[in-house]
C-alpha cells in the first residue's frame, strides 16, 4: 500500500526547471526539422485514439504530441517564429510534419471526420499561420508520391517525343531496305 502511494505521489509531483527546459528543447528541435506545424484540438479522446492517430502519423513522419500551449509559445519564440495566440488556447496537441504535408493533414482531417471530436485549429507553415479551412487545403495538395509520378511523368513525355524523333531516320532507312528486299526477292514478270 504504502509503495502504490509514492508511486503516486510521484506522478503527480510538479516539474522540475530541469524537467521543463529539456521539454522546451526537445519542443524546439522539434520545430526546426518541421516542415508545417498542425494544431488540433484534442479535449475528448480516449487515449486509445491518440494512440491511434499518433500511430498513423508517425508512419508518415510526422510527431503528434500534447503540450502545454506555453511550453509552445516560448519554443516558437526562441525559434524566431511567429506565435498564433489564437490557435494557443485550450487543449492543444501538435503534430510536426516532417515528411509528406498533405499525407499527414489528410489522416488529422479523416480522423477529425471519424471521430467528430477532434478539431484541426490551424497550422504553422514558415511565418504563415493558416486557419483550419486553410489546414484542408494542404490535405487536397498532391502527396510525394503523386508529385513524384506526375514530375516523371513531365520529363518522359518530352523524352519519348525525342527517342521517336531520333528513331525516325533509321525507321526509314529499314522501311527502304526492306521494300528493295522485297523487289529484289519478287518474282520477274
Amino acid at each position: 500500500m504504502r509503495a502504490a502511494f509514492y508511486f503516486l505521489w510521484e506522478v503527480h509531483l510538479p516539474k522540475t526547471r530541469k524537467e521543463k527546459q529539456a521539454e522546451l528543447t526537445e519542443m524546439s528541435e522539434d520545430l526546426r526539422q518541421s516542415q508545417v506545424v498542425i494544431l488540433t484540438e484534442y479535449r475528448g479522446l480516449t487515449v486509445s485514439d491518440i494512440s491511434r492517430i499518433r500511430g498513423q502519423l508517425r508512419d508518415k513522419g510526422t510527431k503528434f504530441s500534447v503540450a502545454k500551449n506555453t511550453l509552445m509559445a516560448l519554443a516558437l519564440k526562441e525559434n524566431g517564429q511567429i506565435v498564433p495566440e489564437d490557435l494557443l488556447t485550450g487543449p492543444t496537441a501538435f503534430a510536426f510534419v516532417r515528411d509528406d504535408i498533405p499525407t499527414s493533414a489528410k489522416l488529422l482531417n479523416q480522423f477529425a471526420i471519424e471521430t467528430k471530436i477532434l478539431t484541426v485549429k490551424g497550422a504553422i507553415l514558415g511565418d504563415s499561420v493558416l486557419k483550419g479551412d486553410q489546414v484542408k487545403q494542404l490535405a487536397d495538395l498532391p502527396t510525394r508520391d503523386q508529385s513524384r509520378a506526375q514530375l516523371v511523368g513531365l520529363v518522359n513525355g518530352p523524352l519519348s517525343g525525342i527517342v521517336s524523333v531520333l528513331n525516325a531516320p533509321l525507321r526509314e532507312i529499314a522501311y527502304v531496305i526492306q521494300q528493295r528486299a522485297d523487289q529484289l526477292d519478287a518474282p520477274a514478270s
